[in-house]
């Protein structure tokens, strides 16, 4: 173990008086109202035991009772929790911890972390010192990667509950990802407060265009936790997480489906916000149909009405109706109603781009395909296509919203 670092060095944050805990309760008191979870008086036991206030000094109970408040999100605790880290007081010495933890102090206004961190030695084990530098400066990116690594034991100790703060953190922030992730946490209470919580930060979330919060909000009106039952929207919302290749929305759907009533599915589907696939048609194998490919390579980029007439009738040979290419891409047969054929520039050259709105590709019952298609099935489409069709590439791309 390194050698430990002089207590002087470091300023120990003391507890300050609430209205719930105060300075004049009794070690027995302050134990009754930690014990049902006031941070404030947990605070106060980890000063209590760490300078031997009252009770025996005992630098592991003081630990506890400090991280206890910490994951709270008391500052004053989070800066003595490091504290005790830096010089392995209580705890097993780990600087790299030390600096989270005085960072999420510093990152609350705490000076007296922040002094501490700059007392604290450099640590050059990695690029994490770094990262917690720019999530204590606000960088959104900085705190949901240091969430990951402390989550996951990544190349510093697992902190599950630092990682959490600094979720919470980057929430606050904006973070799309962070509000989607510290919602499923707060869920997970199952409070009746907890559930409202998380709707509202899913709500944030899936605002920004979150798939995961999508389908974690349309889970939440399908089963009334935290809101009231809608299931309009939930339909609306899991079905737009399925389409952005969310597999859990797929088959939840798959599961719900029966339960809604068919009248409700028009609305359902003019409020879903359709993906789009588009189908780049490469140029024409040489050697074949060479006037039209002679009208390709040296079209101005005016309308051509031979051109344009030649390329959309090809495409609704090759994918309107049944048999269509698209099939092995969504697992099962599926039918093409309506496409869009107009023009790209690739490479320098004109090609015919088709365009299909996900609601027109229907199943054999007519109910539009609702999940994304997968990746190898579009590649072997793309191949396919561009053997059909003679082409020298076929490319393609998905656009969800």
């Amino acid at each position: 173990m390194a050698e430990s670092l002089p207590k002087r060095k470091f300023c120990h944050e003391k507890w300050k008086a609430h209205a719930v805990a105060n300075d004049d309760a009794g070690p027995v008191e302050l134990h009754r109202l930690a014990e049902h979870g006031d941070a404030d008086a947990q605070s106060r036991l980890g000063d209590l035991y760490y300078n031997g206030e009252g009770v025996p000094r005992d630098y592991a109970a003081s630990a506890k009772w400090f991280r206890l408040a910490a994951e709270q999100g008391k500052p004053e605790a989070q800066n003595n929790l490091g504290m005790l880290y830096a010089d392995g007081t209580g705890v097993t010495q780990d600087k790299l911890l030390a600096q989270v933890w005085f960072a999420l102090a510093a990152s609350q206004g705490s000076e007296t972390a922040s002094i501490n961190r700059d007392r604290l030695e450099q640590i050059d084990t990695s690029d994490i010192a770094d990262q917690i530098a720019k999530a204590v400066a606000g960088d959104l990116e900085a705190q949901r990667n240091l969430a990951i690594r402390l989550y996951n034991g990544e190349g510093i100790q697992r902190d599950q509950g630092a990682a959490f703060l600094w979720v919470k953190r980057a929430a606050d922030g904006g973070d799309a990802w962070a509000q989607t992730t510290f919602a499923i946490e707060l869920r997970k209470t199952k409070t009746a407060e907890s559930e409202r919580e998380s709707v509202r930060w899913l709500s944030l979330a899936a605002d920004q265009g979150d798939p995961r919060a999508r389908f974690n909000l349309g889970l939440q009106q399908l089963l009334g936790t935290g809101t009231s039952v809608d299931l309009e929207s939930s339909a609306v919302k899991i079905i737009m997480a399925s389409l952005a290749g969310i597999d859990e929305a797929r088959k939840c759907f798959d599961d719900v489906r029966p339960a809604f009533h068919e009248n409700s599915w028009e609305r359902v589907f003019n409020r879903v916000k359709w993906s789009l696939l588009t189908i780049v048609m490469g140029p024409l194998v040489e050697g074949h149909l060479d006037g039209i490919r002679q009208l390709q390579e040296t079209d101005d980029g005016s309308d051509n009405a031979l051109w344009l007439e030649y390329e959309r009738k090809s495409a609704e040979t090759m994918f309107l109706g049944e048999g269509s290419p698209l099939d092995g891409a969504f697992g099962e047969q599926v039918i093409v109603k309506k496409i869009f054929v107009g023009r790209a520039i690739v490479e320098g050259k004109l090609v015919a781009a088709i365009t299909i709105n996900l609601r027109d590709i229907v199943l054999k019952d007519g109910f539009p395909v609702y999940w994304k298609p997968t990746h190898d099935g579009m590649n072997a489409a793309a191949a396919m296509i561009g053997y059909l069709q003679a082409r020298e590439w076929v490319r393609y791309s998905y656009l969800s919203f």
